[in-house]
């Protein structure tokens, strides 16, 4: 199974609880979405030292078949301004996981709020 490229940046400010992350896995073959049906998800977003600011469920989106994954920001996920590095890690029936992208990614700025 194969995504296609991912070069998704999100752009968001310190503190902010939207917009929400969300991201299609769709085959590369056939351009089709990758069914999710009775698959899990969880989002993890780390530092630029590597150090896991996120680690938590993330939602799959109703039709499961539509292949959309979400993550919807609680409080003190965006309270620290800087870049960090993002993945979706999916875990399908049977066991088999998959992190999305899976060529990179996923670059999540956090704009210094004004007046912080």
């Amino acid at each position: 199974m194969t995504v296609q490229r991912d070069s998704y940046r999100h752009r968001m400010k310190q503190n902010d609880l939207e917009p929400s992350v969300r991201r299609r896995l769709v085959s590369k073959e056939t351009g089709n979405p990758i069914s999710l049906v009775g698959a899990t998800a969880k989002f993890l977003m780390a530092n630029s030292y590597g150090t896991l600011k996120v680690n938590a469920a993330a939602v799959i989106e109703s039709p499961a078949t539509a292949g959309i994954v979400r993550y919807d920001w609680t409080s003190g996920d965006t309270s620290e301004a800087g870049t960090f590095e993002a993945e979706f890690q999916i875990t399908f029936p049977g066991g088999r996981n998959y992190s999305m992208p899976n060529d990179g990614y996923i670059v999540v700025e956090m704009l210094e709020e004004l007046g912080s």
